[in-house]
């Protein structure tokens, strides 16, 4: 499969990626079976696996698909994950919350459940109303600084960060 750089980051990744939601939220299936779509895609060449903390059912599960990708990958050090942070999943529905204090707890979060030291690609998944795009973002960029994750956020029209990526790998 061809590869293709992500940015200017220096991560090369499969131009093909697999977006994870669907192995945590209504309807997902079986752990073993997650994972086993996970050996799949790798097998056909897939290199970069798409999470955030808030694919679960609420909140109370927040990071179930992290874990999930985690017990997948952990004999694949070669692939690139992505993860985000920004939203809540109170009683199953969907809420933003991009206070700083949150968002770093949300990026220390995704360290344990996908059980590494630094996060290959970390976005912030939505802007909060409540709180100003720099103050969000201020906080990724500070948890960037200090080569816990690369962070960006170029998903919103107007808004395009990197916190000076320094890949791990």
């Amino acid at each position: 499969m061809r590869k293709r750089e992500i940015g200017k980051t220096g991560l090369l990744v499969s131009e093909t990626g697999m977006g994870c939601m669907p192995l945590s939220i209504t309807g997902r299936p079986s752990e073993a079976d997650g994972i086993a779509t996970i050996h799949h895609a790798l097998e056909a060449g897939i290199t970069l696996f798409d999470t955030a903390d808030s694919y679960c059912l609420n909140t109370s599960e927040m990071g179930h698909n992290e874990r999930v990708i985690a017990k997948a990958l952990k004999d694949h050090p070669d692939v690139i994950v992505t993860t985000k942070g920004g939203l809540l999943r109170p009683d199953g529905g969907w809420a933003f919350d991009g206070r700083p204090e949150r968002l770093k707890e949300a990026c220390e979060a995704s360290l344990r459940a996908l059980g590494t030291e630094s996060i290959d690609l970390y976005q912030f998944h939505h802007p909060d109303p409540k709180v100003t795009f720099a103050d969000s973002i201020g906080a990724l960029a500070d948890f960037g600084a200090a080569d816990r994750a690369c962070v960006a956020a170029s998903a919103f029209p107007g808004h395009h960060t990197n916190s000076g990526c320094k890949p791990q790998r």
